[in-house]
């Protein structure tokens, strides 16, 4: 099974700043994690849903899928989404234990409320509004 998973590229759906990489441009409010410290900060965020996704920019799955997750950045506003490339910060990635991407985190007052892996919109998409109203943020 970790075989499967070491080799299995699903498509990240997530947005980068990076100014070489125009295919990550315009992702709407996706905020793109490059240090320990920047998740930490974003981690001590009190009330609000932050969605983590961890890809990998070499990924070419993730290039293409990668502006729905900025459209439900847009859509959720009141959420907080983020992605994290594995390779810029790998130590966060093996303490979340990454084994393929993507990889979905859901979290709120420093804890964690679920998690999904895959890169399926339509599940993607149930996800987040399930999460946002079970707990209480509108969007």
């Amino acid at each position: 099974m970790t075989s499967i998973l070491s080799n299995l590229c699903c498509g990240c759906i997530c947005g980068s700043y990076d100014d070489d990489d125009d295919s990550f441009h315009a992702n709407g409010n996706v905020q793109h994690i490059l240090t320990l410290d920047a998740w930490e900060e974003t981690l001590n965020l009190k009330g609000k849903i932050i969605i983590a996704c961890f890809k990998a920019s070499w990924c070419g799955p993730c290039r293409v899928i990668a502006p729905f997750y900025g459209d439900l950045s847009r859509k959720y506003a009141s959420s907080l989404f983020v992605s994290i490339d594995v390779d810029d910060v790998p130590d966060l990635s093996d303490a979340f234990n990454i084994q393929a991407t993507p990889v979905f985190f859901f979290f709120m007052d420093r804890q964690e409320l679920d998690v999904m892996v895959g890169s399926n919109k339509a599940d993607l998409q149930k996800k987040v509004a399930s999460v946002i109203e079970l707990y209480g943020q509108e969007f």
